[in-house]
């Protein structure tokens, strides 16, 4: 065997078929044949991607438009919602304001949260999603908030078959834990990664992280070789290029811990160096604000002891988010190229 070549687990990341978890007239054993492919994929690679979802085109290309428009705005229109006037948590940031293992990440990006009444300072609030002038982008709080409502519900069954496969009622979520979901949404645009040069404290265009939550919904724009999955086997990583009419689907720290380390969290960045201007837009489903997380009992075993205490999401969040942005702007004369 010739020795350059990839092992397969670096060759393909697993594509799962969820239509039997959003179809109202799927049978129990229908549904279960899915979530035992989901759990053999979050005991592997921790990341999946899923077709058959039941969201049309129409709606993901229209979130992937919004947001290129957006980013083709004057700077000073896309600072009209900026972080800095909405407690530095919510609205818009500038090219490379976002930080990640203290070096700056070369991408702009709207970050939108929940408005439950749960949340805590900084992460209380309201989504600043009407521009200064509105005319700029008028459908901005339109398209944003169908597109949410639209994913809570995919993410709402994609969850109850996460549920079945650890031997849960299909409603364990639903009824206890994400009956008020602390959702985060980020809409992101990445200009290439060659464009950062001369800033001497960009790393790439988003630092290696896990995601915080449960359950990430990523949709991306057809450009190839930009996100990166570490693989658990190698040490390298895994190419998670698009695929036509699929989310990429990945769980976050909470499932990690909730299933006791039996699902992982897997550390994923981006470097995007195609020359075209790259537009994503990942939803992150997570548990309501105050949901303490502790390993389920069905994931304990004289094996495989407990290893995690318990933690409330909205605290591991804050501590998260906390550190995530600079105090000074790098590229205040910056304006990426679309």
């Amino acid at each position: 065997r010739n020795q350059n070549l990839p092992s397969p687990s670096v060759t393909m990341l697993p594509v799962i078929d969820v239509g039997a978890l959003v179809s109202p007239s799927s049978t129990f054993a229908q549904r279960k044949i899915v979530a035992d492919q989901i759990d053999k994929a979050c005991r592997g690679p921790g990341f999946l991607y899923i077709t058959n979802h039941g969201i049309p085109s129409e709606v993901t290309d229209g979130i992937l438009r919004l947001g290129r428009n957006f980013f083709r705005l004057p700077q000073s229109v896309k600072d009209s919602i900026s972080i800095r006037k909405n407690g530095g948590v919510r609205g818009y940031q500038r090219l490379a304001v976002n930080v990640t293992n203290g070096k700056q990440d070369w991408h702009e990006g709207i970050d939108l949260y929940s408005e439950s009444p749960s949340a805590e300072p900084p992460l209380s609030g309201k989504n600043p999603l009407v521009l200064s002038p509105a005319s700029a982008l008028p459908e901005l709080q339109t398209v944003v908030t169908n597109y949410t409502n639209t994913i809570i519900e995919l993410c709402q069954k994609i969850m109850r078959g996460f549920a079945i496969a650890l031997g849960q009622d299909e409603d364990f979520f639903d009824k206890a834990y994400t009956t008020d979901p602390f959702w985060v949404f980020r809409i992101i645009g990445y200009p290439p990664l060659q464009t950062a040069k001369g800033q001497k404290n960009v790393g790439v265009s988003c630092g290696e992280h896990t995601d915080y939550g449960c359950l990430t919904i990523l949709l991306s724009d057809d450009t190839k070789g930009a996100l990166q999955v570490r693989d658990w086997n190698t040490g390298g990583w895994i190419a998670a290029d698009p695929i036509p009419g699929a989310f990429v689907v990945n769980i976050g720290d909470m499932l990690e811990r909730w299933t006791n380390g039996l699902y992982r969290a897997t550390p994923h960045q981006v470097i995007h160096t195609a020359d075209a201007f790259r537009v994503s837009v990942p939803f992150f489903y997570e548990p309501n604000y105050n949901t303490v997380v502790s390993p389920l009992t069905s994931c304990c075993t004289p094996e495989h002891p407990k290893k995690f205490g318990p933690l409330k999401y909205g605290d591991h969040l804050k501590s998260k988010v906390v550190g995530n942005f600079t105090s000074e702007d790098p590229t205040s004369t910056a304006q990426a190229k679309l």
